[in-house]
């Protein structure tokens, strides 16, 4: 299973998908990761830094790009993400999955 981990850092969960600066990408089977690589999220306004705002108000706000950019993916975690991604991740056939506590991203892909 392929599953993208929204980060700010490589290395960390990101507290929220739309606003991370990248994702992780991990092969995984049967609980072990058997390969890693990382994606810049070059996407999204948000993870490009130039919405600073809670919200969005007249602009145009679409996940198409990220979910494109995440098509290979089966899952996609992070500690939050609002209801639109989440929807348009999953009518793309990759399930948003909202992890509830701290964890690295190897124990959550876990």
């Amino acid at each position: 299973m392929r599953v993208a981990v929204a980060s700010q850092d490589g290395q960390s969960i990101s507290a929220h998908f739309g606003r991370c600066a990248c994702f992780i990408i991990f092969d995984a089977e049967d609980g072990a990761v058997l390969r890693k690589e990382l994606r810049k999220n070059t996407q999204t306004s948000h993870g490009g830094g130039n919405c600073h705002t809670a919200g969005h108000g007249d602009q145009p706000h679409s996940h198409a790009a990220v979910v494109q950019a995440l098509h290979d993916c089966q899952a996609a975690l992070c500690y939050g993400m609002g209801w639109m991604a989440a929807d348009e991740l999953m009518r793309n056939g990759i399930q948003p999955v909202i992890v509830d506590r701290k964890r690295s991203p190897e124990e959550a892909v876990a």
